[in-house]
């Protein structure tokens, strides 16, 4: 698959404008998946979770993120292209982009999903 054959899909899951492309798999059945995710420029990620351990890669932008069960911005760090992280299953962590976007790539071992440690936080919740 090359960049021209990604086709790119809204995720209600995540804030506003942020889509995603799976690359292999499928992230909602057991077995091992590989997406990506185009997050907008000052996009804010409330403290969440996601039932899966997972690996991530950042492609493009500088995604700031921590764990943590509350928002604290002094504690974020910062990943620029390139920076591969782990992320344990289960685990409350809050991020945010700055003034780009940011792609990056998630394989996991589905199935996965995203709980909000604030219900009211669940973009899917919103009207």
């Amino acid at each position: 698959m090359t960049s021209s054959d990604i086709k790119w899909a809204p995720i209600p899951s995540m804030p506003k404008g942020t889509q995603t492309t799976v690359l292999h798999g499928n992230p909602g059945k057991p077995g091992l998946y590989t997406a990506r995710l185009k997050i907008p420029a000052n996009s804010k990620m409330p403290v969440h979770s996601h039932p899966d351990e997972r690996v991530r890669v950042i492609i493009s932008g500088t995604y700031y993120s921590a764990l943590g069960d509350k928002v604290d911005t002094s504690k974020l760090l910062s990943f620029p292209p390139g920076t591969f992280s782990h992320v344990p299953p289960k685990v409350w962590q809050f991020a945010e982009t700055r003034d780009e976007e940011v792609i990056f790539e998630v394989t996991g071992i589905g199935p996965t999903g995203i709980d909000y440690l604030n219900p009211e936080d669940d973009p899917r919740k919103q009207k």
